[in-house]
């Protein structure tokens, strides 16, 4: 009883201070606790802080043509929505946080490699967002970010991969045929424009809850669906959401 215990004691001080330095990083959070649930989300953005000459930086350019997306970020947070067109618009506050963006073989690839010696203080953010022509069918996105939510808004996409460590991940009016997320800390929300029952179903949370059509299943749900379709959803800390 007492190891328990000291293994939950031990488990919440890691949380904190995985909260507590990524919250440094990015200048803080909005709150964690509300409506009875584990919410993360990092204010990395302010729109009114747009201004190279105070030390920030932008870039808004227009892509060619491009059939998935793969990005590996330290610290970013990330749109990816339906525009009039194939294009980027990038802000953030540090030279090492600029964003390498890359189209090779029909596909859109961005690389941050952030800061190596670790947190420090300092205004450190970064916010890009993507957009695709309505209609676009994606073949895959695939997603790999230390720092920072991950929003999905009103695409075709055949796979979903998406890796993050601190951040929330919102899927929301989007088509597709694979979703695979997974979150150390952060709440995740998934709203697919096809029907659950097409989809297999697999979502799980150490700390926190499972929500399936707004009904509770605690700390995880399973389910078959009629078709080839596939969810899987996973976090350490934080709420789960489908539909």
């Amino acid at each position: 009883m007492k190891k328990n215990v000291l293994l939950i004691i031990l488990g919440v001080i890691t949380v904190c201070c995985i909260i507590y330095g990524s919250a440094k990083h990015l200048r803080g959070f909005k709150s964690i606790f509300r409506d009875g649930g584990i919410h993360i989300s990092f204010d990395d953005y302010d729109e009114s802080e747009k201004d190279s000459s105070s030390g920030k930086f932008e870039i808004d350019e227009k892509l060619e043509k491009f059939s998935s997306i793969r990005i590996n970020a330290a610290v970013m947070g990330l749109t990816i929505e339906e525009g009039t067109g194939f294009n980027i618009d990038a802000f953030y506050t540090k030279d090492y946080l600029k964003p390498e963006i890359n189209i090779k073989n029909g596909g859109l690839e961005i690389v941050q490699h952030g800061k190596k010696n670790g947190f420090n203080n300092g205004n450190q953010n970064c916010r890009v967002v993507i957009t695709v022509p309505g209609g676009t069918d994606l073949n895959a996105v695939d997603i790999d970010t230390n720092v920072g939510d991950v929003k999905i808004r009103e695409l075709n996409i055949g796979k979903i991969d998406i890796n993050l460590n601190v951040g929330e991940i919102d899927v929301n009016n989007v088509d597709f045929d694979s979703l695979d997320c997974d979150t150390n800390v952060g709440e995740i929300s998934i709203n697919p424009v096809s029907k659950l029952d097409d989809y297999d179903i697999s979502a799980s949370t150490d700390v926190g809850s499972v929500r399936v059509e707004g009904r509770s299943y605690k700390r995880s749900y399973n389910s078959r669906g009629n078709g080839k379709k596939r969810i899987k959803a996973d976090t350490n800390v934080g709420e789960i959401k489908i539909k």
